[in-house]
């Protein structure tokens, strides 16, 4: 469950409708994947058979704080604020939480793995993490941090998209009792910034990846984009049967920009209970928080269909 000083906001829960979706090609190519290592700090903290599940969303940002402008960071600067990130995460007590732009050793950036850092400050008894760009110096991707303990870590790295750096997701499996099956499947996605026709690629990359599973899904990160505005978050929500806790984009997440990009979808088997954006200003992007629990009348461990 989660904690801290969090207003409830009423939601039943339902499956988001969809007026019209352009078909899923039957042609697609499957995205450039490999199995991820999971990092197994501590001993895992079950959750109860009746516990709802706490989850969280942040980009990261490189340890750059709300700079807009990646630019050398010292290892002293970057640990301070990962620290500020774990003092939330600390206070919040999310069981999973999923980071983008999350550096390995990047020479911008400290030269210091700043997932297992955060992981190690704030608690945490696992993680994977996924370099989606790695050259020159940099290293960094998505990641998952876990107060269980995440399996089947696997993660894929979106095709070329210059001028900008490419993009992935990483994902695992999650055991939560009260869930259908017993587990859920938990993504961290960061999609393409500068063109839609790029993240409506990726997106139907992710859509092939994931539509075989049979585990209910949680997609959490920085999709750049809102259903209302692309097409492509509105196809993966109607072939992956996910929805959101309200798809209005008044509510910002990117201050800069003053628009709803980093969003929390889960499968029709799952409900919200509580979403809220953040006030904490940790990066230039605001943090999502979200609880979680099986939808009405399917019971935990029912399998999925």
């Amino acid at each position: 469950m989660l904690k801290g000083d969090m207003q409830t906001r009423g939601h039943d829960g339902a499956p988001a409708t969809h007026a019209h979706v352009a078909a899923v090609p039957t042609n697609r190519r499957r995205p450039r994947r490999c199995l991820v290592d999971v990092q197994h700090l501590t001993a895992p903290q079950m959750l109860g058979a009746d516990e709802t599940l706490g989850v969280l969303t942040l980009n990261l940002a490189h340890g750059r704080g709300n700079r807009l402008i990646q630019r050398l960071v010292r290892r002293g600067r970057a640990e301070l604020q990962l620290l500020r990130v774990s003092a939330l995460l600390r206070w919040h007590q999310p069981y999973v939480v999923a980071l983008q732009e999350a550096d390995g050793k990047a020479i911008w950036s400290g030269r210091f793995n700043h997932v297992d850092f955060l992981a190690r400050q704030a608690g945490y008894a696992s993680y994977t993490q996924m370099h989606h760009v790695q050259r020159l110096g940099l290293a960094y991707g998505t990641a998952l941090l876990a107060r269980g303990e995440l399996g089947d870590g696997r993660g894929g790295t979106f095709k070329p998209t210059p001028p900008t750096f490419r993009k992935g997701w990483v994902s695992a499996i999650l055991p939560w009792p009260a869930a259908p099956d017993g587990a859920a499947r938990v993504v961290s996605l960061h999609l393409d910034f500068l063109r839609a026709r790029n993240r409506l690629a990726q997106l139907r990359e992710l859509i092939v990846e994931l539509s075989p599973e049979r585990l209910p899904l949680i997609i959490m990160g920085d999709f750049n984009s809102t259903p209302r505005r692309e097409p492509g978050m509105d196809e993966l929500m109607t072939e992956l049967k996910l929805h959101t806790y309200e798809q209005d984009d008044t509510t910002h997440t990117h201050p800069a920009s003053r628009r709803r990009i980093d969003w929390i979808l889960v499968s029709s088997h799952l409900r919200f209970v509580r979403h809220i954006v953040l006030p904490d200003v940790l990066s230039d992007h605001l943090p999502v928080l979200a609880e979680l629990a099986p939808a009405t009348g399917v019971a935990a461990g029912t399998p999925s269909q």
